[in-house]
């Protein structure tokens, strides 16, 4: 065994050197604990290193999606087929006898109230004008008066003139019947009343006698 300070032999056993004095066991003390600390150091290290690349090798899951639980297990029940219904009770007759009941009307759509532009005067003239023309204005009357997407107050404007037209031929047609009825009736009473009385009036009787000599 040689000293580990300054290399002189030593016998077994033996704690200090006899050349220069060096405590054997406080070296060997030291060197134990360095290579203790290094052990330690390194081992340490080595944990660091694997710790590291476990995080990078890592998968990373981005929102995981959360926990649900499962639905508590329901057998199938099978369906029931509908049987037919049979009126088991006695048929009623006279005043015992019930009124079956009416079956329900599907509820009615309620008109829309949201508000619309009013139309100008001047919207009233043309569509008042076009709907003078003969036969013309009665189709555009229709189309107005039925047409969807068209303005309520145009709507109420062509509704009206139909029933106003509806009226007058109505009133025209009810005239037309009972002349053809009464024809020889209203002819002989304007025959003796009414051209006489057309007679006495200057200016009417003279286009009269220009009629009767042309």
């Amino acid at each position: 065994m040689k000293c580990p300070n300054c290399g002189n032999e030593m016998a077994e056993g033996e704690r200090f050197c006899v050349e220069c004095g060096a405590n054997i066991e406080n070296f060997v003390n030291n060197v134990q604990n360095e290579i203790r600390q290094t052990g330690e150091q390194a081992i340490d290290d080595f944990e660091a290193t694997v710790k590291t690349e476990a995080e990078q090798n890592a998968p990373v899951f981005e929102n995981p999606p959360a926990y649900q639980p499962e639905p508590p297990y329901q057998p199938a029940v099978p369906p029931v087929p509908p049987q037919p219904y049979v009126n088991t009770a006695a048929p009623q007759t006279g005043k015992n006898k019930q009124k079956e009941p009416k079956p329900e009307k599907p509820p009615k759509e309620k008109r829309s109230m949201a508000p619309c532009p009013p139309l100008s005067t001047w919207a009233f003239v043309w569509r008042t004008l076009v709907s003078g023309i003969p036969v013309i204005g009665l189709i555009v009357l229709f189309i107005f008066a039925f047409a969807k997407n068209i303005n309520a107050n145009t709507k109420s404007f062509a509704r009206s003139k139909l029933i106003f037209r509806l009226i007058f031929y109505v009133v025209i047609g009810i005239c037309v019947v009972l002349f053809l009825i009464f024809k020889d009736q209203i002819l002989e009473f304007a025959r003796t009343n009414i051209v006489p009385a057309l007679n006495n009036i200057p200016f009417i009787s003279d286009i009269l006698n220009g009629v009767a000599a042309s």
